[in-house]
C-alpha cells in the first residue's frame, strides 16, 4: 500500500470548471478510484508497472466560487495571484494547461511555462507540462503542391503549418511549449496536443445547433456558409484519455495531432445533429449570419469555418486508446445525443392522465404542458395531424423520388389507406390497433422523446394499454416477458382523476352547447359513457392496474371544485410529484411575454377587487348581517322583532320588561299572546327564508375574499418577478449594445484587412475572353498596346496572380483582378490609366463592395 501511495501524482489543471478542463479532470479522477479499488484488492500479491500503480490528485484554478467540482478536485483555487499560482504549480509533477476555450488563457499558460523552466533547478522531481491546443493554429496551412489536396495533414506536418489570424498567439506558445521542453527534458519535459474541435457530454461549440434541434422552434437548422468544409473533431472524453496516455507513457515526439478518424463535413455534422433530435432539415445560410447567434463567441465561429483533413498518426502507432467515438460525431450521433440529454437534464416528461368523462382532463393536461413545456397529446387532434401529414407526404414526393424515399412514400400511401379504410368502415373512429399505431408513431417522434408528452384520456383499457407501451416484435420471447415495455414511451407518471357521477352531471349541464357538441355530452350518451367507464374500472385488470404492474404508482386526485384556488392547489400537487422542469430555461426565450403577465394579473385582481366591493356595498343597504350571524345575534334579533310587533299590535298588552322574559312569563292559555305566537311563527319563517339567503351570500363572499388574498399574493410575486425580469432585461440590453459595438468595430477591422490586402489589385474592364485565353496575357498585351509601356518594362513587371473575377454568364467579359507582386508597380501601371481615354477597356483600385458603396 505504501507503494501504492508513493506513486500518486499531483496534476495542475488550468479553468478546471470549463468544459475541456473538466472532463480530464473527471477521467483523470476516475482512473484514481480505479487505482485505489485495484491497490485494495491486489494488496501486495502482484507486481504492477509503474503506469498502472499511477493515481493523481487533481488541483487547478476555477473562474466561479459556487461551481459545485469537489467530487473530482482535490483543491480549487479561484482567481489567484500569479505568486500563488507558481507556489501550486510547484508542487505539482503533471501541469496541463487548455488555451482551447478561453484566449486569456494564452498569457497564463506562456507565463506558466516560462515561469517553471526558470525554476527546473529547483525540482525535487521531473515535471512534465501539457499543452492543449487547437487546429486553428493548422487553420492556414497549404499542401506542398496540388497534388496533395486530397492527401491529410499529420504530426510531422507541424512545421510547416499556418495558424488562423486570430489565433497567432496560440502559435507562438505551442513554439515557445516545444523550445522549452528540448532543453532538458529529464527535469522538464513539455508537449504540444492539439486537438479538434471538441464535442459531447454537454456540448460546446456545436451547442447551438443541438439546442435548435431539442427545441423545435425552427423549421430548419442553419449551415453557415457552403458546408463543405471539413471539420476535424474528437470527443472530449477520448482527448481527455489522450492526456492521460501522454502522462502515463511519456513518448518520445512532443507534438501529437488529437483527432478521430472521421472526415466530416459541416453539413454532414448538422444534418446528423437535425435528424437526431429534431426534424432533419438543414439551411445554407450566408456564413455572416453566424455572427447574429448569441450562443456563438467568435472564436466559435472561426472553429465552425476551418477547413481541415487531419490524421493522428502518433496516436494510431504510440498509444492504444480506448476509444469511445473514434470515427467521429455523425458515426455516433446516438451516444453523443444521449449524453448531451443526460448532461444537461434535458430529458422527457412522460404523464399520462386519466379519468371519467368531463371530469376535466384535458383542463388539466394542458396546464400541464404549459408549466412544464410538454406536447398535449390528444386522440382528434393526432389522428387529424396524422392524415395531413401523410397526405402531404404523398402529395409533395416526386415521381423520380430515390429508392429510400420511395419506399417511405409507398409506406405512407399504405397507412394512409389503411386510417382512411378503417374511419369509414367505424363510422368515424378507429379500431385500437391502428388507433395504437398512430398514437405510438405521435409518442416516437423526436419532439415528444426530447421535451415529453401529456397523454390525454388514452388508454381506457388494460389491453389498449398492453398494445401501445408492449415491447417490439423484434424481441425474443424471453425479453417480452411481463416486466418488458417500451421504455421510450411508457408515461413515468400517471394521474387518475375522479369525482362524483353527480358532479361530473351538473358539470356537464352548465356547459356551453359547443363543447357537448364537440364532446357528444348529450345527455343519453354521455350517461352511457360514464356507466361504462365505471364499468371498466371495476374490472380486475383495468388500466390503472396496468401501471401498477410495473411499479407506475398512479396520483389519485379527487374533483371537487373548478375554483381557479382548488386548480391551483391540483396543480401544485401534481408538481410535487413530478419535480422541475426538465429543459432549458426560459427566461431569457420568453422575457417579454412573462413582463407582459404581471400585467395582466394586476388588471384581473383589480377587476375582481372591484366586483368585492360592490358585493360589500350592496350587502350594507341590506336590512339583515353584512357577516355570518351566530346564536346570540339570532335571538338578540328575533327578541327585538317580536318586541316591536307586540308593540305596534293594539290587542297586545305593552310588555313592561324585556320582549324575551315577558313572553315566559305570559299565559298560554291567553288568546292575544297566541295571535301573536301565530304572527311571530310566519315572521319567523320569513326571517328564516332570508337567513338561508345571507348564509348563502355570506358564503360567497368567503370565498370572494379567498381569492382577493391569493390574487393579491400573487401580485407581490408577479411585482417581484417582473422587477427580476426588468433587472435582467437591463443588464441584457446593455450587454447586447456592447456587442453590436464590438461587432461594428469587427465589421470596420475586417473591412479594414480587406482593403489592405487589395492595396496591390488592378481591375481591368471590357478584355474579351474566350475559353483558352491567359489572362495575364491579355493583361501584357493591353499593357504594351493600350498603356504605351515599353515591353522591356512589361516583362520586368511581376504578378502575384492574375484571373478573371466570378463565374462565366453569356457573351460578357468578365474583369480581370490583377495582383502585382510590388506595389510600385501597381502605381507604374495605373499612372498611365489615362492612356485607355477613348477605348473600350477601363482599370481601377480594387475596394471592397462595401467601401463601393459609400
Amino acid at each position: 500500500m505504501d507503494k501504492f501511495t508513493q506513486a500518486q501524482r499531483r496534476v495542475f489543471i488550468n479553468d478546471i470548471d470549463s468544459f475541456t478542463s473538466k472532463c480530464i479532470a473527471k477521467c483523470l479522477s476516475k482512473h484514481t478510484v480505479e487505482a485505489d479499488c485495484s491497490a485494495e484488492k491486489e494488496s501486495g500479491l502482484s507486481k504492477s508497472s509503474d503506469t498502472g500503480s499511477q493515481s493523481y490528485k487533481v488541483v487547478g484554478t476555477i473562474s466561479d466560487v459556487l461551481e459545485e467540482i469537489t467530487p473530482y478536485v482535490l483543491e480549487a483555487y479561484t482567481r489567484p495571484s500569479r505568486e500563488n499560482i507558481l507556489q501550486k504549480l510547484m508542487e505539482c509533477d503533471i501541469i496541463i494547461y487548455n488555451i482551447t476555450q478561453h484566449p486569456e488563457q494564452v498569457e497564463e499558460a506562456r507565463w506558466a511555462v516560462t515561469a517553471l523552466h526558470a525554476e527546473k533547478n529547483n525540482f525535487q522531481q521531473q515535471k512534465t507540462f501539457i499543452l492543449i491546443s487547437t487546429v486553428m493554429t493548422w487553420a492556414c496551412s497549404e499542401p506542398i503542391n496540388s497534388d496533395e489536396l486530397e492527401l491529410p495533414f499529420t504530426d510531422d506536418d507541424f512545421r510547416r503549418r499556418k495558424p488562423h489570424p486570430n489565433f497567432q498567439k496560440h502559435l507562438e506558445l505551442e513554439k515557445t511549449v516545444a523550445k522549452l521542453g528540448k532543453m532538458d527534458r529529464a527535469l522538464f519535459s513539455t508537449y504540444v496536443v492539439v486537438s479538434g474541435l471538441q464535442y459531447g457530454v454537454g456540448e460546446q461549440v456545436f451547442h447551438l445547433f443541438f439546442k435548435m434541434s431539442w427545441l423545435g422552434q425552427e423549421n430548419e437548422i442553419p449551415v453557415f456558409g457552403e458546408g463543405n468544409n471539413i471539420v476535424p473533431t474528437i470527443h472530449v472524453s477520448d482527448l481527455a484519455s489522450v492526456v492521460k496516455k501522454i502522462i502515463e507513457h511519456q513518448p518520445k515526439p512532443f507534438y501529437l495531432v488529437a483527432v478521430d478518424y472521421s472526415n466530416n463535413t459541416m453539413e454532414d455534422i448538422v444534418k446528423s445533429i437535425a435528424c437526431a433530435l429534431g426534424i432533419g432539415k438543414i439551411q445554407r445560410k450566408p456564413f455572416e449570419e453566424a455572427f447574429l447567434k448569441q450562443d456563438l463567441s467568435v472564436m466559435d465561429i472561426d472553429f465552425l469555418h476551418v477547413n481541415l483533413c487531419m490524421e493522428g498518426v502518433h496516436l494510431k502507432e504510440l498509444f492504444s486508446v480506448n476509444w469511445l467515438c473514434e470515427f467521429g460525431l455523425v458515426e455516433n450521433i446516438e451516444l453523443v445525443v444521449e449524453e448531451y440529454r443526460q448532461t444537461r437534464g434535458l430529458l422527457p416528461i412522460r404523464m399520462c392522465v386519466l379519468g371519467p368523462p368531463a371530469v376535466g382532463k384535458s383542463s388539466v393536461s394542458q396546464q400541464i404542458c404549459n408549466h412544464y413545456k410538454l406536447h398535449h397529446i390528444k386522440l382528434n387532434e393526432t389522428i387529424s395531424e396524422t392524415i395531413s401529414h401523410l397526405e402531404l407526404m404523398v402529395k409533395n414526393t416526386p415521381s423520380d423520388a430515390e429508392n429510400e424515399e420511395s419506399t417511405s412514400v409507398i409506406e405512407a400511401q399504405e397507412l394512409l389507406n389503411i386510417v382512411k379504410d378503417n374511419m369509414e368502415q367505424n363510422g368515424g373512429f378507429l379500431d385500437d390497433q391502428v388507433l395504437v399505431k398512430v398514437l405510438m408513431d405521435k409518442l416516437m417522434t423526436n419532439p415528444c422523446k426530447n421535451q415529453g408528452f401529456v397523454l390525454d384520456g388514452f388508454p381506457k383499457t388494460y389491453d389498449q394499454a398492453k398494445e401501445l407501451f408492449h415491447v417490439d416484435e423484434h424481441e425474443s420471447e424471453e425479453k417480452a416477458s411481463i416486466s418488458s415495455y417500451n421504455k421510450k414511451i411508457m408515461p413515468e407518471f400517471v394521474l387518475c382523476l375522479d369525482a362524483s357521477d353527480s358532479f361530473l352531471k351538473d358539470r356537464v349541464i352548465n356547459l356551453p352547447e359547443k363543447l357537448v357538441q364537440e364532446h357528444k355530452y348529450e345527455q343519453e350518451h354521455f350517461l352511457q359513457i360514464l356507466a361504462k367507464y365505471r364499468d371498466k374500472n371495476m374490472e380486475e385488470e383495468n388500466v390503472v392496474s396496468y401501471f401498477e404492474e410495473f411499479d407506475i404508482n398512479p396520483l389519485l386526485i379527487e374533483i371537487t371544485s373548478l375554483n381557479t384556488p382548488d386548480n391551483q392547489l391540483l396543480m401544485h400537487t401534481i408538481c410535487e410529484r413530478v419535480g422541475k422542469p426538465r429543459n432549458y430555461s426560459q427566461c431569457n426565450q420568453n422575457a417579454q411575454e412573462e413582463a407582459s403577465k404581471p400585467i395582466e394579473i394586476v388588471e384581473k385582481a383589480k377587476r375582481e377587487q372591484k366586483e368585492v366591493e360592490e358585493a360589500r356595498q350592496r350587502s350594507a343597504h341590506w336590512e339583515i348581517f353584512g357577516t355570518p350571524p351566530n346564536v346570540e345575534d339570532l335571538e338578540r334579533f328575533i327578541d327585538g322583532y317580536f318586541y316591536n310587533c307586540a308593540m305596534e299590535d293594539s290587542s297586545v298588552e305593552k310588555p313592561s320588561k324585556k320582549p324575551s322574559k315577558k313572553r315566559k312569563n305570559d299565559s298560554a292559555t291567553d288568546t292575544d299572546d297566541l295571535t301573536t305566537t301565530e304572527v311571530s311563527v310566519s315572521m319567523l319563517e320569513s326571517i328564516n327564508k332570508k337567513l338561508e339567503v345571507l348564509s348563502l351570500i355570506c358564503e360567497d363572499v368567503k370565498g370572494l375574499k379567498v381569492s382577493i388574498e391569493f390574487f393579491s399574493q400573487q401580485v407581490s410575486d408577479l411585482q417581484r418577478d417582473n422587477a427580476e425580469i426588468h433587472s435582467t432585461l437591463v443588464t441584457v440590453s446593455a450587454e447586447l449594445e456592447t456587442v453590436k459595438k464590438e461587432n461594428k468595430m469587427l465589421k470596420e477591422t475586417i473591412l479594414d484587412v480587406q482593403s489592405r490586402s487589395m492595396q496591390d489589385n488592378l481591375i481591368f474592364l471590357g478584355i474579351s475572353e474566350n475559353t483558352s485565353d491567359n489572362p495575364e496575357v491579355e493583361i501584357k498585351k493591353i499593357m504594351t498596346t493600350s498603356l504605351k509601356i515599353p515591353q522591356e518594362t512589361v516583362n520586368n513587371i511581376s504578378f502575384h496572380r492574375v484571373h478573371r473575377l466570378g463565374a462565366r454568364r453569356g457573351n460578357r467579359p468578365r474583369p480581370i483582378i490583377t495582383k502585382f507582386e510590388h506595389f510600385k508597380q501597381k502605381i507604374f501601371v495605373k499612372s498611365k490609366g489615362r492612356e485607355l481615354k477613348g477605348t473600350s477597356f477601363g482599370m481601377n483600385d480594387q475596394f471592397p463592395r462595401e467601401i463601393n458603396e459609400r
